[in-house]
Parts: C-alpha cells; sequence; structure tokens
C-alpha cells in the first residue's frame, strides 16, 4: 500500500506537468518553448510508462505524445489553430485515472491459488484451507475495487471537469457511488452461487453414477443449501437494483423493458417475451403481463416508467442485446430457484440422494450460473452505451488513438493466450470433477509418492489422477 501511495504523488506531479503544458499543445507559436523542455517531458514519458505497471489507461492525455505524433498537425498559422483546436481529439478527451490492484491481490489471488488447486493432500488440512480462504478474501477484495470502478462510470459522483479533464473532489463518493452497494451484493451472491452450482453438478454426476458415500452426499447437500439461501437473496438485491436503475439509468431500464411509452395514466405491462426493433420504435409480438412492470419498477399498479422515446436516437442502448440477456438471465435464475425448492420437498422426504430426475436436473443446471453471470455483465455494459462514463463522456470520444491493426493484432494475442490458458484449467478442473472428492488425508503415502509430489503440479496431479500408487496395487494384489 505504501507503493500505491508513493506512486500516488507522482500521479500528481504529472498532473501538473500536463496542466502547464495544455495551454502550450495546441499553438504553433509555443512550440518552440516545448523543444527546450524536451528533457522535462522524456521525464514524463518514463514516469507514465512506469506507472502503467500499476494503473490502466493511466493518462489518455500525453504532452509527449502530442509533441512526437501531432507535430505536423499542430504547426498551423494562428488563425486556423483556434478551429484545429475544438476539432482535435486530444482536446476534447478528458485524463482518466483508474486504479484496479496492486502486488497483495496478485499474491492472495494467484500465489495462494496455486496451493489451493495442487496443493490437495501435499500441504497439511489447516494450510489448505487458509490458502482456500487468502484467495476467496483475495478475490472479494479485487470484485470490491473492480465494481467500484464499473460503477463509477454507470452512476459517476464525486468529481468536477476542469480544462476537460475529470478532476476527483471526493473519494469517499466516487468509491461509495449510488450503485455500487447494489451491485457488489449482486456479484457476491451471483459468484457464491457460480460455486454451488458446479459442486451441486459434481455431486450429482457422481450420484448418478452410484457413488453414495459421505463426502459426495455433503457436498450435494451444502451445494443446495446454498442456492435455497442465495436465489430468493438475490431476487431480494436485483428488485432494489433495478429501483436504483430506474432512477439513474431510465434508458438502461428501458431499453431492458422493452418498454416504448410512457406510461401516463396506467400500468406498464411486463413483457415476457419480444422482438425490440430499435428503427420501428416497438417491441414487436410483445407478450406481457398488464401492469406487473409498473408493479416490478415501481411498487405500485399505476407506477410512471420512462420510456425509450423520452431519450434521443442517439442516447438509447441496444434494446434487443439488453432485452434477452436480462430474461436469460432471471430465467436461469428462476430454474435455480426451482431447483432448490425442488431438493427442500425431496429432502424432508429422505430422497435427496435417491431421486435421478433432480441429479439430472443440477447435473443440468452446473454451468448455469456462468451462463447468467456473462448475461448480467452483457446486461449492464451493453445498457450503457453509448456512454463510457454515463451522461459524461461518450463512448466515441472515449477511443483511443491507435490503428486498427494494433487492435487486431493485440485481440488475437488475446484471444491466443486465454484460450490457452482457460483451456488448460477448464480441462484440469473437468478432470478433477470426474474423479470426484476422495479422502486423501485418510490414506498413507509411501517414500514414492512423497517424492513424487515435488514434481511439476500438472504432471503429478495427472499420474496420481490416472494411474494407482504403488502401495494401492500391492493392497489389490493381497
Amino acid at each position: 500500500m505504501l507503493r500505491i501511495f508513493y506512486q500516488w504523488d507522482r500521479v500528481n506531479l504529472l498532473h501538473q506537468w500536463h496542466r502547464q503544458f495544455e495551454g502550450y499543445c495546441f499553438h504553433s507559436k509555443y512550440l518552440n518553448l516545448m523543444h527546450d523542455k524536451i528533457n522535462l517531458l522524456e521525464e514524463y514519458k518514463k514516469l507514465s510508462f512506469r506507472f502503467r505497471d500499476y494503473w490502466d489507461d493511466l493518462l489518455i492525455i500525453s504532452p509527449y505524445q502530442v509533441l512526437e505524433n501531432e507535430i505536423k498537425i499542430l504547426n498551423l498559422d494562428d488563425a486556423e489553430d483556434g478551429n484545429r483546436r475544438q476539432e482535435h481529439p486530444f482536446c476534447r478527451r478528458p485524463l482518466v485515472l483508474d486504479l484496479h490492484g496492486n502486488d497483495l491481490l496478485t499474491l492472495l489471488e494467484a500465489g495462494f491459488l496455486g496451493i489451493m488447486l495442487f496443493g490437495w493432500g501435499r500441504v497439511g488440512k489447516r494450510a489448505h484451507f487458509f490458502a482456500t480462504l487468502m484467495v476467496a478474501v483475495g478475490t472479494c477484495i479485487s470484485m470490491f475495487w473492480i465494481l467500484s470502478s464499473n460503477s463509477w462510470m454507470q452512476t459517476p459522483q464525486g468529481f468536477s471537469i476542469e480544462n476537460g479533464i475529470i478532476v476527483p473532489q471526493d473519494w469517499f463518493a466516487i468509491v461509495f457511488n449510488p450503485s455500487f452497494p447494489y451491485r457488489l451484493a449482486h456479484m457476491a451472491a451471483a459468484a457464491f452461487l457460480v460455486s454451488a452450482l458446479l459442486v451441486a453438478a459434481t455431486a450429482a454426476w457422481h450420484l448418478l453414477k452410484g457413488r453414495r458415500d459421505a463426502l459426495v452426499k455433503t457436498s450435494f447437500s451444502m451445494a443446495l443449501w446454498m442456492i435455497l439461501i442465495l436465489a430468493p437473496l438475490q431476487v431480494l438485491i436485483g428488485d432494489n437494483h433495478g429501483l436504483n436503475t430506474l432512477k439513474h439509468q431510465p434508458a438502461k431500464l428501458a431499453a431492458i423493458e422493452g418498454h416504448w411509452e410512457t406510461n401516463k395514466d396506467e400500468g406498464m405491462p411486463l413483457y415476457l417475451f419480444g422482438i425490440p426493433d430499435m428503427q420501428a420504435e416497438e417491441t414487436k409480438y410483445a407478450v406481457g403481463i398488464p401492469n406487473l412492470g409498473s408493479l416490478i419498477m415501481t411498487h405500485s399498479m399505476d407506477g410512471e416508467v420512462k420510456g425509450l422515446k423520452e431519450f434521443a436516437p442517439e442516447d438509447r442502448p441496444n434494446s434487443l442485446v439488453v432485452f434477452w440477456s436480462f430474461r436469460i438471465m432471471v430465467g436461469l435464475g428462476m430454474l435455480m430457484m426451482l431447483l432448490a425448492v425442488m431438493a427442500l420437498f425431496l429432502r424432508k422426504g429422505g430422497k435427496l440422494y435417491e431421486n435421478k430426475w433432480l441429479h439430472r436436473f443440477a447435473f443440468a443446471m452446473g454451468p448455469s450460473g456462468f451462463i447468467a453471470l456473462l448475461a448480467g455483465w452483457f446486461t449492464t455494459e451493453v445498457g450503457r452505451q453509448p456512454w463510457v462514463v454515463y451522461g459524461v463522456m461518450r463512448t466515441s470520444d472515449g477511443l483511443s488513438p491507435v490503428s486498427a491493426e494494433q487492435v487486431g493484432l493485440t485481440l488475437i494475442i488475446f484471444v491466443l493466450v486465454y484460450c490457452v490458458v482457460f483451456g488448460v484449467g477448464i480441462y484440469y478442473m473437468l478432470k478433477i470433477m470426474h474423479k470426484g472428492p476422495e479422502f486423501i488425508y485418510s490414506a498413507p503415502h509411501s517414500e514414492a509418492e512423497v517424492i513424487q509430489a515435488s514434481h511439476r503440479p500438472l504432471s503429478s496431479i495427472d499420474e496420481g489422477l490416472d494411474a494407482p500408487s504403488a502401495q494401492q496395487q500391492e493392497k489389490g494384489n493381497d
């Protein structure tokens, strides 16, 4: 944390330098002065690159960039300079500061993750539990700051704009912006639901295969209890989140509901299905329930909700995308509640571990948490458009000054790297899930197995999963 505050002092220094030069950058008569101070700009460049280890998109405007890349554009006559100054994209683009993490979070999330995944049976139970706890804590801390940053982009406050630059004024208001508490609670509940559904699906798979040992039963039971608690809680959180969205982002809510006309003297229907048409400004083939939309959105049967026609066409999000992404998320949430209720009734009847229909249902619901999570993020981010910072900065004004070739190459590299990383990770997790839970700590370890535990994690775990140990083979022969 000391490093962060140290870097922040240097950010303030860079900010002062930027403001010192911003009056010169767009006037040709000051170009010679900028050349005289080239050493200062060189230091500026070095520091800005150093900051990128800790900050994302630290400086969208860079005097060095202006000097190096735009000198031909800026070398204009005084008569032309004023007009070109207004048209230049660097003039309209504000300075954005965004803190995403530090070395501590890397240690908690990445360092302990290795112990959690590959240390099962190789470190003590307490050490493994501690590593798992640290991964959870690190993830929650990371979730806190990421959601705070994203929520501020949705409901910005605590800032002022000085000379086209976004300047923080109240950090408490920035971090705890109006939508942040609801997004944090919503995302936290969703994360635990994803985990619970995955555990339930794994246990259900082994129940279908005939396993009835204590580990499988306990895993299945605990996961279903978690779903039973979190699914209704998620509905309550989502309801309050919807009220917050109605207050601060009415255009997004109207797009989610496929609602075009503001209901003046009657309740708004809730469209279950339909195809929003952005050109025709209507939701075609709509199937709705009268007044239910007003009841959910305003907690009143005739509550007024703004329609999309109240907003300029250029300010409307794509209703077709968010309409269906939201319904996918909500529909899967209803299925989660159904799964939990079914399990509750079967638990009372003593058939929780014997009903194959429940097991098939739980197994099929395994990936539903991930799908609902992605659908929710589609709803959030597409619904924010056309704004990078809602009501402050448009997406079109936030474009980086890079070529399409650079963006395409970066995208290809990211896709390849993530495919490899996630491919290996998914393969490993599926292999572990197929193997199922084992009483590892109750099994004796031979000297050979201890030596094997010091090998590379992936190779040793593959051998441990696929091949029985020498001691187990001797017992089988006896």
